[in-house]
């Protein structure tokens, strides 16, 4: 098969391109490989990217197809960084901002699935407001769903403790971020 027939990037960026092309010759392999060695060899070359790498990457994101982010996002997720790193705080608050902006540009479909990890916000040290407070718009669409457990729902997949706990997380880091940006002025 082809690789290059699912080809939606539209970077010219050479290391967002490398990454994309790593996630799509792979994009078909199951999930298990994703978590061992392609999350692996993603997460090294993400580690050497510099702050322009990956605003170029979330760039490039919003052309990506709905599979492509989420592996992307197994991969930012993924607290298995088998390799060296003197500053494993500031990597992942990259990957933390990096999922945080997949929250917010994914269809609906793969939020619903994205928000089993909302958790991973945490590591976030540039808390951005404006995009925490998109997340909690997206949650709160959600709220009265079927995906919820509700009157509406029979077959659910988030509890309604859950779905709390996920805007209880969100709530609490739009708090830190307008904390954050009240010690900046």
């Amino acid at each position: 098969m082809d690789w290059k027939i699912n080809y939606s990037s539209q970077s010219k960026w050479q290391n967002v391109v490398d990454i994309y092309e790593t996630i799509l010759k792979n994009e078909f392999y199951d999930t298990d490989y994703w978590y061992s060695v392609g999350s692996t060899d993603v997460s090294f070359k993400l580690s050497l990217f510099t702050k322009e790498d990956w605003e170029k990457l979330k760039e490039d994101i919003v052309n990506w197809k709905s599979n492509q982010i989420e592996i992307l996002s197994l991969i930012l997720t993924s607290d298995k960084d088998r390799f060296e790193l003197t500053d494993i705080k500031s990597f992942q608050s990259l990957k933390s901002e990096c999922y945080s902006y997949l929250l917010i540009i994914c269809n609906d479909d793969l939020f619903t699935d994205l928000i089993d990890s909302i958790d991973f916000i945490k590591f976030n040290n540039n808390k951005d407001s404006e995009i925490l407070n998109e997340i909690k718009f997206r949650l709160l669409k959600l709220k009265d769903s079927p995906l919820i457990q509700n009157n509406n729902s029979n077959h659910f997949l988030y509890t309604q403790t859950r779905f709390e706990n996920f805007m209880q997380l969100v709530n609490d880091e739009i708090e830190k971020a307008d904390d954050n940006s009240s010690y900046v002025q």
